[in-house]
């Protein structure tokens, strides 16, 4: 279970003031900011053998940064969030930009904060 003190350590809390992640001059990669949040909110569908989507958070970024998504955008623009199909879905925003289906994850959405952190490693680059 990923622990609230990583978010705030990091100074991910999306406090109105706060500096995001990518500003901050914290490194902002997968492993390290991204891998724990995602394997257990997202885990059930897109770790190990599952590949829900077209994709496995196992293989990440590979599999999402520069790579088409069934929408209108790759999975991931290094550096564009805005321009990230991840991030829309994951904020609920997806049917705007030409995607479809349901937000994501399935379940309680993401916070505003977790959501922040992955818009974070986005705007920083999506360093693995």
């Amino acid at each position: 279970m990923v622990s609230w003190w990583i978010f705030w350590s990091l100074g991910a809390c999306g406090e109105a003031g706060s500096t995001p992640l990518a500003e901050s001059g914290i490194e902002v990669g997968y492993a390290r900011t991204l891998e724990p949040l995602l394997s257990e909110r997202c885990g059930g569908c897109h770790l190990g053998g599952f590949a829900s989507g077209g994709f496995s958070f196992d293989t990440v970024p590979d599999e999402l940064v520069g790579v088409s998504s069934r929408a209108s955008m790759p999975y991931v623009t290094a550096g564009a969030p805005e321009e990230s199909y991840l991030l829309h879905k994951l904020a609920g925003t997806h049917l705007e930009v030409g995607g479809f289906g349901a937000r994501m994850p399935i379940g309680p959405p993401l916070t505003e904060s977790e959501i922040s952190l992955v818009r974070s490693w986005i705007q920083a680059g999506a360093l693995p």
